[in-house]
C-alpha cells in the first residue's frame, strides 16, 4: 500500500491533485513558446468522449513523435490559458499513470483524453469547455 492511500483510503477523488503521482506543478514547467499543435492540427474536439479529432497534419505531427516520448508532459491552451496537462503514452508501453494521459495507437486519428482518477477530474471544468466553444473547436453534436 502507497502513503496516500494510507491517508486517504482508496477514494483518489478525494486526493488533492498536488499528491498525484503524475500532477503537473504549472508552477514548475516552462511552457514552448510555439505548441506543438495548433488549431489548424485538430478538427474538433468531442466533449462527450475527451476526443481530439486530428487533421492529417496533426497526425503526420503526432507520428513525428512516436517512440520519442513516452511519459513526456503535454499541456492543453486555449486562448493563452492553461487549461489542464497530461503525458503521452505510446501503445506497448508499460508505463502507468494516475492522471490523464493519451494513448498512441497504430492507424490512430484521434487523442482520447483518459483520466485514471486520481485527484478532480480537469476534462469536466466549465471554464475548459467554455473556451472550446469560444474557438470554436467543440464537436457541433455535443449538447452546450
Amino acid at each position: 500500500m502507497c502513503i496516500r492511500d494510507s491517508i486517504y483510503g482508496k477514494t483518489y477523488l478525494n486526493i488533492p491533485d498536488s499528491n498525484c503521482h503524475d500532477y503537473l506543478n504549472w508552477n514548475k514547467i516552462r511552457l514552448n513558446k510555439k505548441p506543438f499543435l495548433s488549431k489548424s492540427d485538430i478538427d474538433y474536439y468531442d466533449w462527450d468522449n475527451y476526443t481530439i479529432i486530428l487533421t492529417e497534419a496533426g497526425i503526420e505531427k503526432i507520428k513525428s513523435l512516436e517512440s520519442n516520448v513516452p511519459g513526456t508532459p503535454f499541456t492543453l491552451v486555449v486562448k493563452g490559458n492553461i487549461q489542464f496537462g497530461g503525458k503521452f503514452s505510446f501503445m506497448h508501453s508499460s508505463q502507468v499513470n494516475d492522471r490523464v494521459y493519451t494513448r498512441i495507437e497504430v492507424d490512430f486519428k484521434e487523442l482520447k483524453l483518459n483520466f485514471i482518477g486520481c485527484g478532480k477530474d480537469p476534462r469536466n471544468i466549465v471554464e475548459y469547455k467554455n473556451s472550446l466553444v469560444e474557438v470554436e473547436l467543440l464537436s457541433k453534436t455535443t449538447s452546450h
